[in-house]
């Protein structure tokens, strides 16, 4: 059990973390999709037609370092796991300055984002690294080391 010093009754671990999501900002996903057909029908190339979308799954980082330069909000998350809720990041490409939004509901990295935030300790360089859990083969987990 997991306990906090600013709430009075043990909680487990995923209910302390839902219970700092509801601190955070819910996205708006109408004006996500709203940005996003903007960018695509305002596109003069190509390039510009299909670019990245504005957000991508963290594990699409996994072994690359990036700078997570602070917590946007959460949106509901759809599929089946302990959360409710997934986080969006805002990040930076230490390699080509691109900003981007990463998106990851993996308890471990909302865990750590949200501690992070906590203390205060935006912008910070980390290592995305996607570990094999032991007990359980074949399933992994996303974790934000420090770099």
């Amino acid at each position: 059990m997991a306990t906090t010093s600013n709430l009075p009754e043990k909680l487990s671990a995923n209910e302390a973390l839902e219970l700092a999501l509801d601190k955070l900002p819910a996205l708006d996903t109408t004006e996500v999709v709203e940005r996003t057909l903007s960018r695509i029908l305002n596109a003069a190339t190509a390039d510009e037609i299909f670019a990245n979308p504005e957000s991508q799954g963290l594990a699409d980082w996994s072994g690359k370092v990036i700078i997570v330069d602070g917590l946007a909000g959460c949106l509901p998350s759809t599929k089946k796991g302990p959360l409710s809720r997934y986080i969006v990041l805002e990040c930076t490409d230490p390699e080509t300055g691109e900003h981007f939004a990463a998106t990851s509901g993996g308890t471990f990295v909302v865990a750590a984002a949200l501690r992070a935030a906590e203390q205060g300790l935006y912008p910070i360089t980390v290592r995305v690294v996607e570990l094999e859990s032991a007990s359980n083969p074949g399933q992994t987990s996303l974790w934000l080391v420090k770099a």
